[in-house]
């Protein structure tokens, strides 16, 4: 059990400080970009991301977290599982590719939109091989090379980026470093891979191959309707109200997409361990689950009240006055953060157990709702009406997943004794940052953190076992090897 935490902190801590630079990396080129083109540049840019991002689940198909899982579980098979999710993504590519084409001619957009869109169709070929890499370094728990390999790219696109922008190219440009990265990546991923555990052999195995396809479908139809979920708005805004209603919704969303990392690190670095546990040890599972969802809590609740009270200095300083408009879009928005938080370990642990069947009806529900809701809002009340529509189905959804983990697994936590004391003690530092609002941001930030550390100790938030749990990890957080 120490050696297992000591792993998963080890890994977290990785994970995260790799996406943190990732993230800071992305936020500098995202900023740069809205900057240079503007908020209608930064509209189309956003739409022609947002329809790559969409292609790229169906390219994947699901068979990023089938092979963490299968190799996790079968180590000694590690390259008989690449060279055939390989050959699998390959030829996914090609027809997406072919699809991608088809469908950007029949939108009514400007040519500059649907050239940049064919080169982002060959980006999703190899950004979909590269993944396949990382989805192995994963699942061996290696995910220092998994961090190597994405700091290593993103250093390359924001490089090319900025260098574009310094040259004052065009759109279609700044989409050719993407397709450029991405190649780059992947050969990395193939020359750190080779070096490091074997070289790879052409040998394709038919029946591997279908069978993968087969058990990919429920991962597939996950990741698309989740993609769909959390990405149909920006294309309903465009379709509906123009690109550069796009860019004063995709300023605020970048802000809240910055902040995923954090979830997205924790549940990479647990998902390995959680679906041995959801094999061989059903306490630990639920040891696990429920000090995941507080823990989760903890952390995006002050986030979420502080970016709310200063919603308008964030904008201001990440943009400029001219995406202003991009305030209360932040202030609704970052109120998704917790039950997105939440919703992301209640999917992982439905995956660990193979109830991916289950989680993908609820995501189909959650899509439904959400296409519903934008339909409904967007037209009235634009990105704002966008804004709202996606923090009314996420509170939808969490409490769906709940009800399901707790159904199917017999995994039960209660949220209603999880849940106030941390909400308390951000509301508190909340008031406590609205009232000395005349301080810098960065002294804010500081004095928020240190009070609601504090309001944790003194409402006695941290129990024994988290603090048994906190012990374990702070040595290998400073010593870790």
């Amino acid at each position: 059990m120490q050696e297992t935490i000591s792993r998963i902190a080890k890994n977290t801590v990785v994970t995260m400080g790799a996406e943190i630079i990732n993230r800071i990396l992305a936020l500098i080129l995202t900023i740069a970009i809205a900057r240079y083109l503007g908020d209608l540049g930064f509209g189309q840019y956003s739409f022609i991301i947002t329809v790559m991002m969409l292609f790229q689940v169906l390219a994947d198909f699901g068979l990023d977290g089938l092979t963490i899982r299968e190799v996790a579980k079968n180590i000694d098979k590690t390259e008989y599982y690449l060279r055939n999710v390989l050959a699998l993504k390959f030829a996914l590519g090609l027809i997406n590719f072919v699809a991608l084409a088809f469908i950007i001619n029949i939108m009514n957009k400007p040519p500059i939109v649907i050239y940049s869109v064919y080169i982002a169709g060959l980006s999703i070929i190899f950004f979909s091989l590269a993944n396949t890499f990382s989805s192995i370094f994963n699942a061996h728990e290696r995910l220092d090379l998994k961090a190597l390999l994405s700091i290593l790219t993103r250093l390359i696109v924001l490089a090319l980026t900025l260098l574009a922008i310094i040259l004052r190219k065009n759109l279609m440009v700044l989409i050719t470093i993407i397709l450029i990265s991405e190649i780059s990546r992947t050969i990395l991923g193939w020359k750190i891979y080779t070096r490091k555990f074997a070289p790879i052999k052409f040998e394709l195995d038919l029946s591997l191959c279908k069978r993968l396809l087969r058990i990919s479908v429920p991962f597939a139809l996950i990741g698309i309707i989740a993609l769909i979920y959390f990405k149909i708005d920006i294309v309903m805004l465009s379709l509906m109200k123009g690109d550069q209603v796009v860019g004063w919704y995709s300023a605020a969303y970048t802000l809240l997409a910055a902040l995923l990392f954090i979830t997205e690190a924790y549940n990479l670095a647990i998902f390995p361990a959680l679906s041995r546990y959801a094999v061989s040890a059903r306490e630990l599972l639920a040891f696990s689950w429920e000090k995941s969802v507080k823990y989760l809590l903890i952390i995006s609740l002050p986030i979420a009240v502080g970016a709310t009270i200063l919603a308008d200095r964030f904008i201001i300083l990440f943009y400029s006055t001219s995406y202003v408009s991009s305030t209360l879009a932040l202030q609704i928005l970052i109120w998704t953060l917790p039950w997105i938080f939440v919703n992301s370990i209640n999917m992982r642990v439905l995956y660990a157990s193979d109830k991916q069947k289950e989680a993908t009806i609820v995501a189909v529900i959650s899509m439904v709702l959400n296409i519903l809701f934008n339909f409904i809002l967007i037209p009235r009340y634009s990105y704002i009406g966008a804004s709202l529509a996606t923090i009314l189905v996420e509170i939808i959804n969490v409490s769906i997943y709940f009800w399901l983990v707790s159904k199917l697994l017999a995994l039960k936590t209660d949220i209603k004794q999880i849940l106030p004391k941390p909400l308390i003690a951000a509301l508190v530092m909340g008031f406590a940052i609205y009232y000395l609002r005349f301080l810098n941001l960065a002294a804010l930030i500081v004095v928020g953190a240190a009070l609601f550390s504090t309001l944790l100790f003194i409402f006695g938030v941290l129990d024994e076992d988290d603090k048994r749990i906190i012990r374990k990890i702070v040595p290998v957080l400073i010593f870790k090897k």
